[in-house]
């Protein structure tokens, strides 16, 4: 299903087309529930989810394509979390899964490596939402060459950290 992306955007923003979804209800319930106040369980939560709904929809689609989960064991520090290749290695897209337990959360943090990454991977990057970990009711949305929209509603918000 796709769609613009369910928030509405601040004034001046323009809207850009996320691809969004619901997630299958037994991947959810395989995964159970996340401790909320701890960020990198909830990423690893989201990241795991995505990398079993891509899994699923190859297999179904009987594609010959292979899902890395490069995180699987231990966070590798790249600038992606997931790689969806062809036969002989050849990378369809690098994917950066960004997770929270809100059902509403517009803002999201990006690094520079991963904007990097994005810029240089241009249709072969992309960037996963994923809404209301560890609830019944998870939504994700992806976005394709994020760059591309960086100007036409995509903003860079900086604060202090």
């Amino acid at each position: 299903m796709s769609g613009a992306f369910p928030l509405s955007p601040p004034t001046g923003v323009h809207t850009v087309e996320w691809q969004s979804s619901v997630a299958s209800p037994l991947r959810v319930a395989a995964l159970g529930p996340v401790d909320e106040s701890d960020t990198t369980e909830v990423g690893r939560w989201g990241e795991r989810l995505v990398y079993m709904e891509l899994q699923h929809a190859h297999a179904i689609a009987q594609s010959e394509m292979a899902v890395t989960w490069v995180n699987q064991d231990e966070e590798a520090g790249l600038p992606y979390d997931l790689v969806v290749t062809a036969p002989g290695g050849q990378v369809d897209c690098y994917i950066e899964v960004k997770t929270t337990v809100a059902q509403e959360k517009p803002i999201f943090d990006v690094s520079l490596a991963e904007l990097d990454c994005a810029r240089r991977a241009g249709s072969a990057y992309a960037l996963t939402r994923v809404f209301g970990a560890g609830s019944e009711s998870v939504r994700i949305a992806s976005l394709r060459n994020p760059a591309e929209h960086l100007g036409s509603g995509l903003k860079l918000l900086m604060r202090p950290v």
